[in-house]
């Protein structure tokens, strides 16, 4: 994989999937918090905190908030390759996903109620990753083209004909 011959994912695709493994995370969360014996209600409490928390933060980012230009999108080049669509989500969850995911299990070991905020941190992500599909989708039909993500810590982004 070279700048040349990028491997690329659907942006859609990406967005969609991982969307779902941090909701499921965070669902399992809230039953794994009551699993170690915290309240519902209690449960319920922390993860809106934590969804409160990480939705003003995302909220208070300049390139979310439109202060920061959008990367270029770049040409798909006609070597890329595409990974399987399976792949694309997994790739999406390093590092914030797979971060929240282990201070989830640290946490239902040493104290629950704090897993249950943390559960409302990935509640949210998996809802901004959803926001951000259907922005994705969108666009994509409004221009009528395909979105493509490189690999990489900082990928690059690819546009193409439909």
């Amino acid at each position: 994989m070279t700048a040349a011959n990028p491997t690329l994912s659907r942006a859609t695709t990406r967005a969609f999937g991982v969307a779902g493994i941090r909701l499921a995370l965070g669902i399992a969360t809230i039953g794994a918090c009551a699993a170690r014996g915290v309240a519902l209600r209690s449960a319920l409490l922390g993860v809106v905190l934590g969804g409160v928390v990480l939705t003003m933060i995302a909220l208070g980012q300049s390139s979310r908030a439109g202060l920061r230009p959008e990367k270029e999108w770049l040409p798909v080049p006609a070597e890329a390759t595409h990974d399987p669509a399976w792949l694309g989500p997994l790739l999406a969850c390093i590092p914030s996903t797979a971060g929240v995911a282990v201070m989830i299990v640290v946490a239902l070991v040493s104290s629950p109620v704090l897993a249950s905020i943390l559960a409302g941190v990935m509640l949210a992500l998996g809802a901004l990753a959803v926001v951000s599909g259907f922005e994705l989708v969108g666009r994509e039909r409004r221009e009528g083209i395909c979105l493509w993500v490189g690999r990489g810590p900082r990928p690059a982004l690819y546009v193409s004909a439909r």
